[in-house]
């Protein structure tokens, strides 16, 4: 099964000049939310609370929950993403990253 995410602390690499924008989410509702862009690669980082994540490649499914805000989530820009199992205080920092980086 091939590994559709990787996982590191916060600031171990410097991809600030590969950052294209940066959106926040916060009071989400819902019983699930879905990230439908496939443009960029991303990095997550669940800045307060923590959330489930479903990361999905075709066949390949695999779920990660974050939950520590000095870990980040790097992902494909092909990898569907679903979040989920998050409150109304709960806070996630999505990085839209260039595809050369």
């Amino acid at each position: 099964m091939p590994v559709l995410y990787e996982i590191s602390d916060i600031n171990t690499k410097n991809t600030n000049e590969c950052i294209k924008k940066v959106d926040i989410l916060f009071d989400l509702t819902g019983e699930k939310y879905i990230l439908n862009d496939t443009n960029f690669c991303k990095q997550l980082m669940c800045v307060k609370g923590s959330c489930d994540i479903k990361l999905q490649n075709g066949k390949d499914i695999e779920y990660v929950t974050l939950n520590n805000p000095l870990s980040t989530l790097k992902i494909d820009k092909n990898i569907k993403i679903e979040l989920s199992k998050y409150n109304s205080d709960t806070k996630i920092s999505i990085q839209y990253l260039d595809t050369d980086c």
